[in-house]
Parts: structure tokens; C-alpha cells; sequence
């Protein structure tokens, strides 16, 4: 390990670099889960491998990359394993990284959640008010009347938010199509501009009767592509977003009708994909064409320039290089661009669960009730009973709304950390 590791380490670094121009902001780890596994064994094997591994080359090992050298064996094999720095690296990528965007959505919808729950234990609480004034049969049949209308008002709200997802489908669909023909655009102006410029050049050099070899610099119009297909992709990302905005103002607007405050921290704020730039890059190598010769009978002059056939051969091989790359390039853009939509019909979807899981434990709670009054109508000392029970189940009512009241005051931080 003292004398592999770093050579390894190098030489997956310059592989990195080679591929992605972005690679010198990836942490490269050495790691052994076998390592890790056989210092927790307790085998014969695993104690005979771990006498043969734990040796002075890998206390060398520990001693130049972690500074320290553990006293006891099964010590040493995990420092050497690399667990514990791939889990704080691990954790490090769930705060800052895409782990802290899907907690960031978490938080939003244990708000929203929050806010559902309030909503409706108010309304349990209104609800047991009116039980509790009277049980009469009137106000039994009455109360069944307002259960059998609540039902069909939330079973509207449902429907209202789900027309609303339906809606967005084919917004967004449109909106990505459009995205992707401009996309392919951009893409084939520019490789076209690109070449009209060197069958301008070739024509200037076989005129001057240049028959040098032609070099085509692919790194410069790669710069470019990345600059028009980063704005490209903006413009797009822009529609789509304002959409989902829309969709979301208009979702929560009915959720909050029933439910207030359901929305509250309901917001599109974190979407993946917020920027564009491609990962892949063109020849680093600039293409060499060689000027082909004009076919002429008058063979005792010398051979000219074709630049015709030079500029045929120059366009193939540029789209040779350039087709592959541009197709992946695009392919990657939709994906991130139907990502980012993708995510954002998810953060208006937890109204509708919400509205889901608030519709399934009213109704059950309201039909459980209407039942139980239908029979108190003709039992009056029951229905003393139950006063008593109503009377309990509103102190228990009231003391959830406080405890509600207090997690809300703390999920109004920015962050479920804070929160917590």
C-alpha cells in the first residue's frame, strides 16, 4: 500500500483530467471495504490475513497519509480501509450536494404536512364543538348533511389540484420539444457557420497556390457551442420554471382554500439543474486535411489546389468528430431540463398527497362520527357518555394544536438543521 496507492491515486487523477474538464474538483479516495470487513472478523482466516496485511508497509502507509498510526490491529485495518473518510466525505455531499436538495424538499413538505394537519385538527375541533352542543336527531341528520358536503368539497379540491398536474404535462412537454429543436439549431448553425469560414480560407489558399496542409482548431468551436447551448438551455429552463410557478400558485391557491397555510412552506426554490455546462469536450488535437489536387489533363503544369474536394473532405471529417459529441451533448441537456421539471412537479405533488392523506382521515373520523350520533338520537344517557368522551377528545385537540403551533414556529427556519 505505501509504495501503490499514490501512483494509483495519479494516475485515475490524470484519466479524470483527461475526460472531464471538471475534474480537478473531484476528491479521489482510497478505500478497501475488504479491509474493513476483516477487521471485524474473527475467523481463523480472517486472523491469519490480518496478520499478513497488517505489516510495516502499511504502517508506512497510515503514517504518510493520516498522520497516525492506531495502537491496536483491527485499528490499523480500518484506518487503512478508508471507511471513515468516505462516510465524512459522503456526508459532507449530503449537506452541500444533491442530498441537501432532497432535503430541502423534505423540509418543505413536512411543512406543508404540518400545515395540512393544523388545518384539519381546527377543523375536528369545530366539528366536536357542534357534536357537543347538541345530539339531537336533528342535529345528527344535520351534521351527516355537513359531513356528506365537506366529503364532496374535498373530493373537488382533489380534483381541481390533480386537472392542475394534468395541465402542466402538456405545458412542459411542449416547452421541452421547443427547448430541444433550438438546442439542435444552435448546434447545426454553428458547425455550419464554422465551415463556411474554412471553405472561405481554402479558397483564398488555393487561389495563392498555398498547398500546405489545413488545420482546423474543433476547441474553439467547442468554446462556442458551450457558451450558445448554455444560454439555450437557460431560456428553456426559464419557461419551464415559470410554468411550474404557475402551476404551484394556482395548486396551492385551492389547497390553502381548505387547508390555510398548507402551502406556506411549499416553494421551487433548490431544482437540480439550475445551469447547464457540457462535460464533454471536442479533440484537444487540432484536425489536419490535406489539400487535395485538382485532376487535370494539363499535367505538365503543376498539380493546383482543389478546394472544392479539399473542403468536401474537410466537412467530413469535421462532422465525423463533431456528430457523436453534439448528440450527447443534447441527449444530456434533456435530461437535466426534464430533471428539473420532473423534480418540480414532485414539490407540487405533496399538495395533492397531502390533500390525499387530510381526504382519508377526515372521511374516516366524520363517518365513525355520523354513525355514532345516528344511534345516541334515541339514547340519552349514552349521549351524555358521549359528551363526556367529545369533551376529552377536544382537550386532546387542543393541546395537539399547541404542540403544532410549536413545530411550525420551527420548521419556519431555512433548513431542517435549524429546524431541529
Amino acid at each position: 500500500m505505501d509504495a501503490e496507492i499514490e501512483p494509483l491515486l495519479s494516475d485515475v487523477a490524470e484519466r479524470l483530467r483527461a475526460a472531464l474538464p471538471a475534474a480537478a474538483a473531484i476528491s479521489i479516495l482510497p478505500g478497501s471495504a475488504w479491509l474493513a470487513e476483516l477487521a471485524l472478523r474473527e475467523d481463523a482466516e480472517a486472523r491469519a490475513l490480518r496478520k499478513a496485511a497488517d505489516g510495516p508497509a502499511l504502517r508506512r502507509y497510515l503514517l504518510a497519509r493520516c498522520g497516525r498510526v492506531p495502537e491496536t490491529e483491527a485499528g490499523r485495518l480500518r484506518l487503512a480501509s478508508g471507511m471513515e473518510e468516505v462516510k465524512r466525505t459522503l456526508g459532507s455531499l449530503i449537506d452541500l450536494g444533491a442530498g441537501h436538495r432532497q432535503l430541502a424538499a423534505l423540509h418543505e413538505a413536512v411543512r406543508a404536512e404540518t400545515g395540512a394537519l393544523v388545518a384539519l385538527t381546527k377543523r375536528e375541533r369545530r366539528s366536536l364543538a357542534q357534536q357537543v352542543e347538541s345530539v339531537s336527531g336533528s342535529a345528527a341528520a344535520r351534521f351527516r348533511m355537513e359531513i356528506r358536503g365537506e366529503m364532496a368539497q374535498l373530493s373537488d379540491l382533489r380534483r381541481g389540484i390533480e386537472e392542475r398536474l394534468e395541465q402542466l404535462t402538456p405545458t412542459t412537454d411542449r416547452i421541452l420539444a421547443r427547448g430541444a429543436a433550438a438546442l439542435r439549431q444552435t448546434v447545426e448553425t454553428a458547425i455550419r457557420a464554422f465551415l463556411e469560414r474554412h471553405r472561405d480560407a481554402l479558397a483564398a489558399r488555393a487561389a495563392a497556390g498555398d498547398r500546405r496542409p489545413m488545420s482546423v482548431d474543433l476547441a474553439q468551436l467547442g468554446r462556442l457551442l458551450d457558451r450558445e447551448l448554455s444560454e439555450d438551455y437557460r431560456r428553456t429552463r426559464s419557461a419551464a420554471d415559470e410554468a411550474l410557478a404557475e402551476a404551484l400558485a394556482e395548486a396551492a391557491g385551492l389547497a390553502s382554500e381548505r387547508f390555510p397555510g398548507v402551502a406556506a412552506g411549499l416553494s421551487l426554490h433548490g431544482l437540480p439543474h439550475e445551469e447547464f455546462a457540457t462535460s464533454l469536450t471536442l479533440a484537444r488535437r487540432p484536425l489536419t486535411v490535406d489539400m487535395i489536387a485538382r485532376r487535370s489533363w494539363a499535367f505538365w503544369r503543376g498539380p493546383e489546389a482543389d478546394p472544392v474536394r479539399t473542403f468536401e473532405a474537410l466537412r467530413r471529417i469535421t462532422l465525423a468528430e463533431l456528430l457523436p459529441w453534439s448528440q450527447k451533448i443534447l441527449a444530456a441537456a434533456a435530461e437535466a431540463k426534464a430533471l428539473r421539471i420532473e423534480t418540480g412537479k414532485e414539490r407540487i405533488g405533496i399538495l395533492l398527497a397531502t390533500v390525499d392523506r387530510a381526504m382519508a382521515e377526515r372521511a374516516e373520523r366524520l363517518q365513525s362520527d355520523a354513525a355514532v350520533l345516528a344511534q345516541l338520537a334515541a339514547d340519552p344517557v349514552r349521549a351524555a357518555q358521549m359528551s363526556n368522551r367529545l369533551q376529552s377528545r377536544l382537550e386532546v385537540l387542543e393541546r395537539r394544536l399547541q404542540i403544532f403551533a410549536i413545530c411550525d414556529s420551527r420548521l419556519a427556519h431555512p433548513s431542517l438543521a435549524d429546524a431541529a
